[in-house]
């Protein structure tokens, strides 16, 4: 196990052949990253040290200073990402949790990741250390109508509702790879102090800006998606492509216009848009914790059709007693049984 430095991590990682300035994801390219800094400077300032603890030369993790209420190291760098891949395969990663919880130990260090994935997608079969939440997504079918009636019927009368709010000639749907300009990142600095105060809004605006530089170096792994109410900007929406996935990665709205409801409204015209095309999942995603995994259905709930398990790490000597005994049972995490009820696995 090495500290060092977060430059220092992102060159070791394209050393190794794991990052590079071609790699098909964004959480694993170069360019992505060097942007994204330069973007952090730019509308942040220089971020504070974030020093990085490198294992075996596979896994990295950090504890950002804007993520402040964590109870456990996070994966490096990724305070800004919805569910970051992290560049190891399922059976390689398996394979090192032993040594991993043995290092661990060694540097007194705890681990608790938010959810990610791996280069192969979520792990499949129960590993240890592992912590599930279920973290339902909208699967995509042939057309708008086909999907809208995989909803429960309180689904799509809640669609009906939105649609007659927010769906008539004044409002103005726009869904594509377009990068936010400078006047919109500048509206998402000022709406997101106002919704979260001055001490908390650097860490939402992280997740937009990250976004942004995967739409400048990586346009075909970015969607933005912008709500007019007749020609101005009032809410936007973020996502990250991800080979057939497409994860909601961050939004902001104008806090002054009264617009309860819009980011369902939202998420069900992005899902209806994407339905017959190459994507199969839209996942109307956020950042999710061990501590915040039993609210992931209330901003999901209109969309989901198709349940979704995908796990933390929780590994090292000091875990958060619910954490160890989740373990320990078992137990996965987030929606009641009756919250469950009318959806689908996915294949």
């Amino acid at each position: 196990m090495q500290r060092v430095d977060a430059g220092e991590y992102l060159e070791r990682m394209e050393r190794a052949g794991r990052f590079s300035a071609d790699a098909p994801v964004p959480e694993h390219n170069v360019r992505v990253w060097r942007r994204y800094w330069s973007l952090r400077g730019q509308w942040l300032g220089a971020p504070p040290p974030e020093p990085v603890l490198l294992f075996e030369g596979l896994l990295g993790f950090s504890l950002d200073p804007l993520d402040a209420e964590r109870d456990g190291w996070n994966w490096a760098l990724t305070t800004p990402i919805v569910d970051p891949c992290i560049p190891i395969t399922e059976e390689a990663f398996v394979r090192a949790l032993p040594r991993l919880q043995e290092a661990l130990e060694g540097e007194d260090v705890t681990v608790l990741t938010d959810t990610f994935c791996l280069t192969d997608g979520y792990p499949r079969a129960p590993a240890p250390h592992l912590l599930a939440v279920q973290s339902p997504v909208a699967q995509l079918r042939a057309d708008q109508g086909s999907y809208l009636a995989t909803l429960s019927r309180r689904r799509r009368q809640n669609q009906r509702r939105l649609l007659r709010r927010f769906g008539g000639s004044e409002h103005r749907l726009e869904l594509g790879p377009r990068p936010l300009s400078d006047h919109e990142l500048s509206a998402a600095a000022r709406n997101l102090e106002a919704r979260w105060g001055q001490a908390d809004a650097p860490y939402a605006l992280l997740q937009t800006l990250w976004a942004q530089a995967v739409a400048l170096e990586m346009p075909e792994r970015a969607l933005v998606a912008r709500l007019y109410l007749r020609d101005r900007l009032v809410f936007v929406q973020t996502m990250i492509v991800r080979g057939t996935r497409v994860l909601a990665q961050s939004i902001f709205k104008e806090e002054e216009a009264g617009l309860d409801g819009v980011g369902p409204h939202v998420d069900l015209a992005v899902a209806g848009a994407l339905c017959g095309g190459p994507s199969q999942v839209f996942d109307p995603s956020s950042r999710a914790t061990w501590i915040e995994s039993g609210d992931i259905w209330i901003a999901k709930r209109a969309t989901i059709n198709a349940e979704q398990i995908k796990p933390l790490l929780a590994v090292g000597p000091r875990l958060p007693a619910t954490a160890a005994s989740a373990l320990r049972a078992g137990q996965v995490a987030g929606l009641r049984a009756q919250e469950r009820s009318d959806l689908t696995t996915l294949p």
